[in-house]
């Protein structure tokens, strides 16, 4: 790796995470939402360490399944910069985590078919987590 390459490198670290935080912001201010805008960053930075890793994973494959990682990589940081905006203490859900949480639950279902015979199912949630 060159010089150039690494201070793109560099600078892409430090501006991509910056960029989906402020990207973030300005969306849920339109949107009249109550996020954490500190949150937001460290979402997008904790996004990036975690895409690192993914793509990290994906470059240790030898075809290509590595293909998922690179993605899921590259969604890290968008993604991570709007849990942490969503799951700050600015939101008016819950001042704390806990109050979050949604208990496990259960749901019976029934589904009719084209044919007309009916199919009867199972949901079930395990947890949830309201933002």
């Amino acid at each position: 790796m060159n010089m150039v390459t690494a201070g793109v490198a560099l600078v892409s670290a430090a501006a991509l995470p910056a960029a989906a935080a402020s990207g973030t912001i300005r969306v849920g201010a339109r949107l009249g939402e109550a996020g954490s805008e500190p949150w937001a960053f460290g979402g997008a930075y904790a996004g990036a360490v975690v895409g690192t890793g993914l793509v990290y994973l994906g470059s240790r494959t030898k075809s290509e399944a590595g293909v998922p990682f690179y993605v899921a990589g590259m969604l890290a940081i968008p993604a991570g910069a709007v849990v942490g905006y969503n799951l700050g203490t600015g939101r008016g859900v819950g001042r704390n985590l806990a109050g979050r949480f949604e208990p496990p639950g259960l749901t019976f279902t029934s589904v009719v078919r084209d044919d007309h015979a009916v199919e009867y199912g199972v949901e079930v949630q395990l947890a949830g987590l309201r933002f």
